[in-house]
């Protein structure tokens, strides 16, 4: 489901195309520990409705937006980038916690940190900077791929 370009929260130009308008402000996550503690707030929020919205197969917006807000899409950025740095075993555990309470939310940032991982890997440092800086405002990188942010 895309939101359409006329949502209020949406911010594009004509050369852009819109994309969502990160939550303000966004939490920034200081170590591996926080970040499994904001994971385990946070599925106390999406399992609220996990079942309810599974049932009438919606998107969960606002979990969305609280996840964004809390954080949590920034911790594999490295320290050198204004990130977390936070290992692959805290992300493994960020994301079974969240599968935990609901599996179709976890589901959710699996491409943004595909994406992320593979501009550590070989994004050049101005990639780097726009689209780490992107993410710590609170940008998500959804399923458009590397194709369309290298």
């Amino acid at each position: 489901m895309t939101l359409p370009q006329t949502h209020p929260a949406m911010v594009g130009s004509s050369e852009t195309p819109p994309r969502p308008r990160p939550p303000k402000p966004v939490h920034r996550i200081r170590d591996d520990r926080e970040a499994i503690e904001t994971a385990h707030a946070l599925a106390e929020t999406v399992k609220a409705g996990a079942s309810e919205r599974d049932r009438e197969r919606r998107l969960p917006w606002e979990e969305i937006e609280a996840y964004t807000a809390s954080g949590l899409g920034a911790i594999t950025i490295p320290r050198s980038h204004g990130g977390t740095g936070a290992s692959f075993e805290t992300l493994t555990k960020v994301f079974e916690i969240l599968c935990a309470v609901d599996p179709a939310f976890g589901q959710i940032p699996q491409n943004h940190f595909g994406v992320l991982a593979l501009v550590d890997d070989i994004g050049n440092e101005a990639q780097k900077t726009r689209i780490y800086s992107d993410v710590l405002a609170g940008y998500r990188i959804g399923n458009a791929g590397p194709a369309n942010i290298i």
